[in-house]
């Protein structure tokens, strides 16, 4: 867990940055307020549930080798 959690401190600033300073952005321009507005409220409820579905599995996968070593 500890080393996939490295990975991911070292992977996902970069990330962020990218998305936020070059691909939306740039996506943005092509569409009209209502339409930012609705894709933004979209992205932000996926994102929600995208991170606990990850993580519930995650957390799952912990228990179940947990269970077979013991």
């Amino acid at each position: 867990v500890l080393a996939k959690l490295e990975e991911l401190v070292d992977f996902y600033p970069a990330h962020i940055i990218k998305e936020d300073k070059r691909f939306f952005p740039a996506c943005m321009r092509y569409l009209e307020k209502a339409e930012q507005d609705a894709m933004l409220k979209e992205m932000y409820a996926f994102d929600g549930r995208m991170i606990h579905e990850k993580y519930s599995q995650v957390v799952k996968e912990l228990l179940e080798r947990e269970a077979g070593a013991a």
